[in-house]
């Protein structure tokens, strides 16, 4: 894309736009500005549209990253056996008998603390599912 009427050349225009989406906080603008700077060139996209491809990616990954803060909180706030066996199962992939013999307690009790650790994070994460 070629620099903007008041004659500011590329590269300043660059680092403009790299230094207001650092204090703005837009990281995904920040590190995805040439990509799709690029692509819009390429479909001959107007300005209008370049920005709203640009916005909406910035979006899109806040939306990500929020999703998994809140997942990540929800995980940090059951206790801590429960915390274990959904890590152990769900990150891990470990069956529920290694599960038991990781944890040195019985297969029933894996089963028990992941019903509720998974009640536990359904009920907090309802509006993400």
């Amino acid at each position: 894309m070629t620099a903007g009427r008041r004659g500011v050349t590329e590269q300043a225009a660059s680092a403009a736009i790299e230094q207001a989406c650092r204090m703005l906080r837009l990281p995904t603008m920040r590190d995805r500005f040439t990509e799709i700077a690029a692509a819009a060139e390429r479909e001959q996209l107007s300005y209008l549209g370049f920005l709203a491809e640009l916005v909406m990616a910035e979006c899109d990954d806040r939306d990500r990253r929020r999703a998994a803060r809140r997942v990540r909180e929800a995980i940090r706030d059951l206790t801590p056996d429960h915390r274990a066996v959904i890590l152990l199962r769900e990150l891990e992939g470990l069956s529920y008998a290694e599960i038991s013999q990781v944890l040195e307690c019985p297969k029933g009790t894996v089963m028990s603390r992941l019903h509720y650790a998974r009640r536990q994070l359904q009920r907090r994460l309802r509006e993400l599912l």
